[in-house]
């Protein structure tokens, strides 16, 4: 490449970075035009190959990569005022408040919904002292996050007591001690009423009851209402607590809110012979102690006990996390599997990581900590996309601890540039930041941080599934949509310390411990799949005798939502060949 040419691709390079946020680009975009300008400057370096030790491009922009993300501080700042005035101007009903309910503005459309309040603030609403308190707690929480970031909170709140619930979505700006609610009505509807029946078969007199109770009234008030006793009444919310698996009447409730706010993008007469999707909530993970540091477990099944010879343990990956939709975990139920989880470092409730080896370290101790915790001496492992690297770890440093690895739209080490260019070009810049420079990884982290702090989670995925139809159309499944949602929350619990560690050592050369051991490994794959491309893990697989594949047509990196049948299937399978052995 001449002088001319490289200088050329550099202002490239730095227009990208610099004018990000002054144009308000989306973040696909920066990471696309990134992606074709670096890749592009170091061509001559990534030719044909191995993958080089080092990339010199990428040396000498680290400066102006550490520069752009302290500008971006100066800018957020500038800019929150004008935000908060943009959004008390606009057409939503929205309040601006400060962290004891003083509200300071309010749009015009909230003085409409609303009506007048007086005093100022927000306590003078018609609202249960409850519900109050939770407000007032959910505010100071996000506006006291300033070393996480801030992150929107949604909460279901009853402004008055003859009212709909309506939906609340409360976000923050902890540098001015500010936060906006937004508030939309809630009303109950034959989607609702049609997804709980076809997704939980509740009968329509439960349906009535679940109605009922998201208007406030007490089994007393219902009774009257349908003209049964209160005992019957008592008996059909007993029996829809279990059939939703849900532990109270407040869990229903916001159940059937979150299927309610969702009930605007579908339309329930468009595929009557198919379930209704429903809004996913996640489950609450168990934290296990472990050397002075703790971290958290989810059964995603929802299996709190089986036989270690039933049970699977599960590494998540990077975007969706440990969760599972209700197809999967009635299959599991099924055939009585237990699937649990461990969160790692900087996901969920898992204190974050020093850096990306104490990131693995932790990780991999605390998979042989969980396997003793559930008295399991060789273990089927399955893991997910970028989970893969964390078993080929595990695998490593504990060979007589694993009986079959099942790679599922895993990632396998990217040894040769010929892998590197198969790749979709936000996966490919990712991992050449992780691998190449920190400030690059540190600016793409936490642009993303903020994008998806903003709400923009379906753009984000539009953009990341852009080429597979399987992975897009999930995006039309209320459900999975919410899983993929709840999975961007685990990673973003504690900043974005675990998209920077798992990308970073992911990106780490693994590939002597990935083809190292003696144990089973099984992939399965959607052809469909860009982010890991099914080309370069098919051919990944034939390499080993032995090591044995499986494709899912139309299918992408989403097929542990999109085709449980064949994941579980598979689980089961292996199970059986292992026969593990119980820890005496």
């Amino acid at each position: 490449m001449s002088d001319q040419q490289q200088d050329i691709g550099t202002m490239a390079v730095l227009e990208t970075v610099y004018s990000y946020r002054l144009q308000g680009k989306e973040y696909g975009d920066l990471l696309s035009d990134l992606d074709q300008a670096i890749t592009m400057l170091a061509r001559s370096e990534i030719t044909t190959g191995k993958m080089p030790d080092r990339l010199s491009v990428f040396e000498e922009l680290e400066t102006h990569f550490a520069i752009a993300t302290q500008l971006d501080d100066r800018i957020v700042e500038n800019t929150d005022e004008e935000q908060i005035q943009k959004f008390i101007d606009g057409p939503l009903a929205c309040l601006a408040v400060d962290k004891n309910l003083k509200v300071l503005a309010i749009s015009e459309a909230a003085k409409t919904s609303l009506g007048s309040i007086e005093d100022r603030h927000i306590r003078t609403l018609n609202m249960r002292d409850s519900e109050k308190k939770s407000l007032l707690q959910a505010i100071q929480t996000v506006l006291g996050e300033t070393e996480q970031g801030p992150r929107d909170r949604l909460l279901f709140v009853q402004l008055d007591e003859n009212a709909d619930i309506q939906l609340c979505n409360i976000r923050p700006f902890p540098k001015a001690g500010i936060a906006i609610l937004f508030f939309d009505h809630l009303k109950w509807n034959a989607f609702t009423d049609e997804a709980l029946k076809r997704n939980f078969g509740l009968t329509s007199a439960e349906t009535k009851v679940v109605s009922a109770l998201m208007t406030g009234q007490r089994p007393k008030d219902i009774a009257v209402e349908t003209e049964r006793s209160v005992e019957t009444v008592r008996s059909q919310i007993k029996s829809i607590l279990s059939k939703t698996q849900l532990k109270d009447t407040t869990a229903l409730v916001r159940l059937a809110c979150e299927i309610i706010a969702l009930s605007d993008k579908f339309d329930v007469h468009e595929n009557a012979a198919d379930p209704v999707g429903f809004s996913f909530v996640p489950p609450a993970p168990a934290v296990v102690q472990h050397r002075g540091q703790s971290f958290g477990v989810t059964d995603m099944a929802g299996i709190k006990s089986a036989s270690p010879e039933r049970t699977i343990l599960f590494v998540h990956g990077l975007l969706q996390g440990p969760f599972a939709t209700r197809r999967f975990q009635k299959l599991c139920h099924e055939q009585n599997l237990r699937v649990i989880s461990p969160s790692r470092p900087g996901f969920g409730a898992t204190p974050v990581a020093k850096d990306k080896v104490d990131f693995t370290n932790r990780s991999v101790d605390d998979m042989a900590h969980l396997l003793d915790t559930v008295k399991i001496d060789k273990a089927v492992i399955a893991s997910h996309m970028i989970g893969n690297y964390i078993t080929s770890r595990f695998a490593a440093r504990h060979p007589d601890r694993i009986a079959c690895a099942i790679s599922i739209s895993g990632v396998v080490p990217v040894e040769f540039t010929e892998q590197l260019r198969q790749q979709n070009n936000m996966q490919r810049i990712a991992m050449l930041a992780a691998r190449y420079s920190p400030s690059t990884m540190n600016f793409i982290a936490r642009m993303g941080e903020r994008y998806l702090r903003e709400g923009n989670e379906r753009k984000c995925l539009s953009q990341i599934f852009a080429r597979a139809p399987g992975d897009l159309a999930c995006l039309d499944d209320p459900e999975i949509f919410s899983i993929l949602k709840a999975g961007m929350r685990h990673l973003m619990d504690s900043g974005r310390s675990a998209f920077i560690h798992d990308c970073q050592a992911g990106a780490t050369p693994f590939a002597e411990d990935f083809f190292k051991g003696s144990h089973k490994r099984h992939f399965i794959h959607g052809v469909q799949d860009r982010s890991v491309p099914f080309e370069t893990c098919s051919a990944t697989a034939k390499s080993v005798p032995g090591w044995t594949f499986e494709r899912v047509e139309n299918g992408g990196q989403n097929i542990l939502h999109t085709h449980p049948e064949v994941i579980v299937e598979c689980f089961a399978k292996q199970l059986e060949s292992a026969a593990q052995p119980v820890v005496a």
